[in-house]
């Protein structure tokens, strides 16, 4: 996270419309960050927020009478921690269609659980999209923030966005149109237009981009984000130099969500130093504002930490991010009105590297460059943001290199392979331990580089972060009170990869209405697989019963994805004979008679590949 997460007042928000949410965010963030200015009045400028009286009274009630209503109502609105697996089942014992015998306050708050989950599954899309189903059999009206959410759900809970997911979307997107007479709005053509360029379906993009023009709309500041990362898939450089300068000039606040997507964008594109200059000036700002901070704190005044807001949770990411870019996009209107405190925003925003910049380079390391030393400079890079990297991701990355680049390019041999698993399986039982709660009087998570002896880092050699002779750098917006070249804000980024989904991130899509529920995101490798890192996985999801999965913080576990990757990675380099013995002690801490057979099924015919790649390999 950046710096900026922790700039929102903790108020519980569960009972708020959108607009009195969104405009007590802007004015806890521009009480904040324009404390020098007139930041109410700014904030009265973009968010303005009138009580909305109703016209109508709700005079819906639910039926009661029937037990199975009486057990999910009570459910929903006595116990918030339920989780949404315990309430679709209690939904599913109502006679169908459930949804007629919920009153309107029901159902907008059980619909609301659902369009915005705490990790992003497809599961949870199959219920989101099963509810909304039933609203119209019901013959219930379906408000157009609630069917964003349907076509966003339906397009990218997938994980890696693929053809069928976007023929979901759209056909979702028609019914919505023609079936229920609801016309899309911008928001929804910036959710269909993310979904067509992760599906790399391009022919479709631009379809529904004309389709914006002939309707007399434009993008909003996801759909600009989107479009960065459009060009970096078709490999257009100019064409993102250009999107963001349109970006910039039409007074979009620039934050680090931007940033890291203007830097996946440049890595999609081919555009390798481009993207490490934009990432050695957010490190060379991170370590002046740190230098800063504690320099103040040496003089008694109250700091926050740069570091401190980086977080290891990624659906904690998500929603803060996402409060942020509401606020940011609303934002925008300050340059009209008040310029001086549209400049003053800008500048007053960390553009530090967040947990998402950090994750990008690994990713492209791991899987493009295949360079290990590069790979281990970005781990240095996280020793010095987080007391404890995340470990998590780390160890997924590194696996996956050995499995691409194994025994092929320098230094990911079966040597480093080894010294990764073993640290990984010691990081392995600390979390299980943390779990079942045996450390309860132990200190904090340690980190352990398991390459810090074994891989050379040029300690000496830097980030380019002057402007390079070519023209291929762009400046940072100025922060700190140092005045950048142009003096305009700058960069933005969303995270982006090859067929991995990202997310238009938090900010962006912020829809209509109640129950609106944006985007975000996120992201490279499916969702499910970076969420499946910090998720213990010691019980199948059908045993967890009411309330949702216990978390550790940093905790490294085990599933599906990360064995597959490691079998994988000790097939590429090693023998068979280390494969089995890789797999004896993955069987002994995974459980597999407790696991879906579809899962073990997956396992099985991965070991049985991987033991039969390299049959007469000894080492």
């Amino acid at each position: 996270m950046t710096e900026n997460d922790g700039l929102f007042l903790e108020t519980p928000t569960a009972y708020l419309s959108p607009d009195k949410e969104r405009y007590l965010s802007t004015l806890t963030l521009y009480r904040k960050l324009l404390a020098d200015h007139d930041w109410e009045q700014a904030a009265n400028a973009v968010a303005s927020y009138k009580r909305f009286t109703k016209m109508t009274e709700d005079v819906s009630r639910d039926e009661t009478e029937s037990q199975a209503v009486a057990q999910l109502v009570t459910t929903l609105w006595q116990e918030q921690r339920a989780s949404t697996q315990y309430l679709f089942r209690l939904y599913r014992d109502l006679p169908a269609p459930g949804m007629s015998l919920l009153s309107k306050r029901s159902r907008g708050a059980l619909l609301r659980r659902f369009a915005n989950p705490p990790d992003r599954r497809w599961v949870d899309a199959r219920r989101y999209l099963a509810l909304i189903e039933d609203m119209v059999l019901s013959g219930l009206p379906v408000s157009l923030s609630l069917w964003s959410s349907a076509i966003h759900m339906a397009g990218r809970a997938n994980g890696t966005v693929l053809k069928k997911d976007l023929i979901r979307a759209i056909g979702l997107w028609q019914q919505m149109e023609h079936v229920a007479g609801v016309q899309a709005d911008e928001v929804v053509f910036n959710i269909l237009f993310d979904i067509a360029i992760k599906a790399s379906q391009f022919s479709v993009a631009h379809r529904l981009e004309e389709e914006m023009g002939r309707r007399g709309m434009d993008f909003s500041r996801c759909g600009k984000v989107s479009k960065l990362y459009y060009y970096g898939m078709i490999r257009d450089a100019e064409g993102i130099r250009r999107t963001f300068d349109d970006f910039v000039q039409s007074g979009e606040i620039v934050d680090t969500v931007v940033m890291n997507c203007l830097i996946a964008s440049f890595l999609q594109a081919g555009e390798r130093q481009t993207a490490e200059q934009l990432y050695a000036r957010m490190l060379e700002r991170s370590t002046r504002r740190q230098r800063n901070a504690n320099r103040n704190s040496e003089d008694g005044l109250v700091v926050r930490s740069v570091t401190e807001s980086l977080t290891y949770n990624m659906p904690e990411y998500r929603q803060k991010t996402r409060k942020l870019g509401r606020v940011l996009k609303k934002s925008k209107a300050l340059k009209r009105q008040f310029p001086e405190y549209h400049r003053a925003l800008q500048n007053s925003l960390s553009l530090s590297p967040d947990t998402r910049t950090f994750y990008t380079f690994l990713r492209y390391h791991a899987y493009t460059s295949g360079q290990l030393d590069c790979f281990m400079a970005v781990v240095g890079d996280l020793e010095n943001a987080f007391n404890v990297p995340p470990r998590g991701i780390i160890y997924l990355f590194l696996f996956e290199g050995f499995a691409i680049h194994g025994r092929r390019k320098k230094q990911w041999t079966p040597e480093n392979l080894r010294l990764t698993w073993h640290a990984y399986i010691r990081a392995l039982h600390d979390s299980n331990a943390r779990l079942r709660g045996l450390y309860l009087n132990s200190p904090k998570n340690v980190w352990e580089n398991p390459l810090a002896q074994t891989v050379n880092i040029d300690l000496d050699a830097e980030l380019p972060v002057s402007d390079s002779p070519d023209g291929l750098y762009m400046s940072l917006p100025s922060t700190d009170g140092e005045s950048s070249a142009t003096e305009q804000p700058e960069e933005h980024e969303k995270n982006a990869e090859p067929s991995t989904t990202q997310d238009l991130d938090p900010e962006s899509l912020e829809p209509h209405g109640p129950e609106s529920l944006s985007d975000e995101e996120d992201d490279f490798m499916s969702q499910d697989e970076i969420d499946e890192v910090f998720r213990p996985r010691s019980y199948s999801e059908s045993d967890r019963g009411q309330y949702v999965d216990r978390r550790v913080e940093n905790g490294v576990f085990i599933g599906r994805r990360m064995i597959t990757i490691i079998l994988r990675a000790f097939g590429t380099c090693c023998g068979p004979k280390e494969v089995l013995d890789v797999w004896f002690q993955l069987d002994r801490l995974w459980h597999p008679q407790h696991r879906r057979a579809i899962d073990v099924l997956a396992i099985k015919e991965e070991l049985d590949k991987q033991m039969s790649r390299n049959p007469r390999r000894k080492d």
